[in-house]
């Protein structure tokens, strides 16, 4: 996914690009990344700054392996194919997300 934040690039041409998602297709790094296990990706239902994304990523992203994935979900197929998944906070407080990063 290639997406350019807002300060990312200052041209006139580029203003209506900010903060836009332009490919849903996952740079070279998150690529690699996802050989190794599957990206957990935090979303909120709204957003103060952009009410009409949705749903709206938080910032909060944990890779968590692939073997993993498979003990966490019911059924967990399509998520390892596709490599990454939106879920709430609520959610990822149950599975424990911000609990290992403070024992960090």
């Amino acid at each position: 996914m290639i997406c350019l934040p807002g300060a990312a690039c200052e041209s006139d041409a580029n203003q209506t690009l900010h903060g836009k998602v332009i490919s849903k297709e996952p740079c070279g790094a998150c690529k690699k990344h996802m050989e190794k296990g599957v990206f957990f990706i935090e979303t909120t239902e709204e957003s103060e700054h952009h009410p009409d994304q949705e749903p709206y990523r938080t910032g909060k992203y944990w890779l968590i392996k692939r073997e993993a994935v498979a003990k966490v979900l019911t059924d967990p197929d399509e998520v390892l194919y596709r490599g990454a998944v939106f879920i709430t906070k609520k959610r990822a407080e149950q599975l424990g997300f911000y609990q290992q990063n403070k024992e960090k």
